[in-house]
């Protein structure tokens, strides 16, 4: 099947997803933004067609799916106006702003049957997805705890650093950090905030001093329902991003991260099924994990897969970011 994309927002996250459609064959993508301005800039960069609002791209009948890159709070409403077309969506995470939109846009996607697909990438990381397959393959044995870590400086945009436009640590670097620890050990007990500052009132954003209200740092513990403990750091304070996860469990450990530079590994207790007794180093292709989320998407619609994070999926990570949101 032939596919023609519609995407609307024309940031940095589109700008992304259209080469990573066009690395999966795709060959007519068109975009909208609120912002004509912003929707003819990015056609002009990336070749793509551009049309003059969100309207004429609902209106085109040429379009066979929609892919969402805007912020947040505009989540909820584009994505019942795409259903409200029976159309097929990939949108950006978290899938709404809260629990209850989340629910209300899961069980409207149920009834219409459409396909729903929610952007968290380190899904797609492929040493994450390594520790994904030692959890469930056993080779850790019962997984008793983990330690997630995200960190990044910030100052991109002014919207991540507002509370009202759905930005801070929490909905923006945390959240992806949720997502792993649900798809790694399943639904997610209690959750408890250990800590959550902001450090950084005033940035400097697009070379203008700003004053932002949002958290910039946030630790919280997390507990399973089948029993294991979950830490997450996660920031906009790190003067680089870095990320990793590690797992541990009653035979061994593994450790893995979205960044090459991080040497996956896992370390076993003692020689047992596939590794040696002490550390293996894992080698992993470098990976172009956007492309990875397109073509699953795209393979999805094609009945050849099923999304990697669905909408099920996204409500149970918007659930338990709602449990951390309620105690800061």
């Amino acid at each position: 099947m032939t596919h023609h994309i519609g995407i609307i927002g024309c940031g940095k996250q589109a700008e992304k997803h259209i080469y990573g459609y066009r690395a999966n064959g795709v060959k007519y993508i068109s975009v909208a933004d609120i912002s004509f301005d912003a929707a003819q800039n990015l056609a002009k960069r990336t070749n793509v067609n551009v049309v003059k609002n969100i309207d004429a791209l609902f209106a085109s009948e040429e379009i066979t799916a929609i892919d969402i890159c805007t912020p947040t709070p505009s989540h909820a409403p584009l994505l019942q106006l795409t259903i409200d077309h029976k159309m097929n969506f990939l949108v950006e995470k978290p899938l709404t702003s809260n629990l209850e939109e989340a629910r209300a846009i899961a069980t409207a996607a149920n009834r219409e049957n459409l396909i729903g697909a929610v952007g968290f990438t380190y899904r797609y990381a492929p040493a994450l997805v390594s520790i994904k397959e030692f959890i469930d393959g056993g080779d850790l044995g019962k997984v008793i705890s983990s330690n997630l870590r995200i960190g990044g400086r910030g100052s991109h945009a002014i919207w991540k650093h507002k509370k009202e436009t759905g930005g801070g640590a929490i909905r923006e670097m945390l959240v992806h950090m949720i997502d792993l620890a649900v798809w790694y050990f399943g639904p997610i007990e209690t959750a408890e905030v250990l800590a959550v500052e902001q450090y950084f009132p005033e940035r400097i954003i697009d070379g203008k001093e700003v004053v932002v209200d949002a958290e910039d740092y946030v630790l919280v513990k997390l507990a399973s329902k089948a029993g294991q403990v979950i830490t997450i750091a996660a920031d906009f304070t790190t003067p680089s991003f870095v990320q990793y996860a590690e797992v541990q469990g009653t035979k061994g450990m593994a450790f893995g991260s979205i960044q090459p530079h991080f040497t996956p590994f896992i370390w076993m207790n003692n020689e047992e099924g596939r590794y040696p007794a002490g550390k293996t180093g894992l080698v992993t292709e470098s990976h172009n994990i956007i492309a990875d989320l397109t073509g699953n998407f795209l393979a999805s619609l094609q009945g050849k897969e099923t999304p990697r994070c669905s909408v099920h999926d996204a409500v149970e990570v918007q659930r338990v970011l709602e449990m951390v949101l309620k105690q800061t």
